[in-house]
């Protein structure tokens, strides 16, 4: 890592923080740059530094670092948030200034389903467009039209069961479900995330998905900004079809791959990993050429509450 300081930008909430949660190291530092959130859960930077930030509960507010936010749009009523599902995924396209499309990745309450409930889910990634990207984005109010680009199959219940033709996300567990969406800065497709779908403290058959190419369980999913595979797919380099799952598969045998950033400058993908104790959970079977894993090592003897006030 260069010498210098590097800079946490941090999002505060409504919450005050928590006693006994410090940032410690010198090398980082603290800002606030908006204030009154609930529970965000990802950010995205746009043009002039707007921010754009996922709630939980399913609402994307922007603002300029200083500035009160307002709400851009609310998905809310479609979102199930229990326990850690929720709107946990939000990007802007590359070419965001002109186009205003961005994208939301979410534990999806289908139709008929109650709201917020324990039951099986699924996941979805959903494209929305901005008006007025560039300079003042115009509020798009509740449930705006949506284009589904992963997880087409959205249900009430579980995922059938897994086969190439077959476009859902799992998200069957309370946890381990619908993670982080990332624009490739080079060229502009992306990149997602999604758990095994299973349960978190017992031994759970679905866990084995992650070893199923023609499931999404437990994997990181290279596509295009339609949703389909990509030319030069590892796990299937004979299918030409691009809609099949095995096509957009990039990295599989997951258990939970939260969060990961991409390194703009070598197009490495570098995934963080988060569990109760070391080295539990994942085992990855395959890996693309340009992944590469970062294991960030914590104390795994005792439960870390972050606190609401900061993220």
């Amino acid at each position: 890592m260069a010498a210098g300081v590097v800079v946490a930008v941090l999002l505060a909430v409504h919450a005050e923080a928590a006693s006994g949660v410090a940032l410690t190291d010198p090398r980082f530092g603290e800002i606030a740059l908006v204030q009154g959130l609930t529970a965000p859960t990802a950010v995205a930077v746009g043009p002039g530094g707007r921010l754009f930030v996922a709630e939980k509960a399913g609402k994307v507010l922007s603002a300029l670092p200083g500035h009160h936010p307002r709400v851009l749009l609310d998905i809310s009523h479609h979102v199930n948030t229990y326990d850690e599902r929720g709107l946990l995924g939000i990007a802007l396209d590359r070419d965001f200034s002109h186009n205003g499309h961005l994208y939301l990745l979410y534990s999806y309450d289908a139709p008929g389903s109650g709201h917020d409930g324990s039951y099986a889910v699924t996941s979805r990634l959903t494209r929305v467009t901005v008006s007025d990207p560039a300079t003042d984005p115009i509020t798009l109010g509740r449930d705006p039209p949506e284009k589904v680009l992963l997880g087409a199959e959205g249900r009430l219940g579980p995922c059938p069961a897994p086969a190439n033709d077959v476009d859902c996300l799992p998200a069957e567990g309370q946890t381990h479900s619908g993670d982080t969406v990332r624009v490739d800065p080079r060229d502009g497709t992306l990149w997602v995330s999604n758990g095994d779908g299973a349960g978190d403290s017992t031994v759970d058959q679905l866990a084995f998905r992650a070893l199923d190419e023609t499931s999404y369980a437990g994997k990181i999913l290279h596509v295009d900004v339609d949703g389909r595979g990509l030319p030069g797919h590892p796990f299937c380099p004979h299918d030409t079809n691009l809609q099949h799952v095995c096509t957009k598969v990039y990295a599989s045998g997951f258990r939970n791959p939260f969060r990961f950033s991409i390194d703009a400058s070598t197009g490495r993908l570098i995934r963080g990993r988060r569990g109760l104790v070391p080295l539990r959970g994942d085992r990855p079977r395959a890996l693309g050429p340009r992944l590469r894993l970062a294991l960030l090592r914590g104390n795994a003897t005792r439960w870390i509450q972050l606190p609401d006030a900061r993220v």
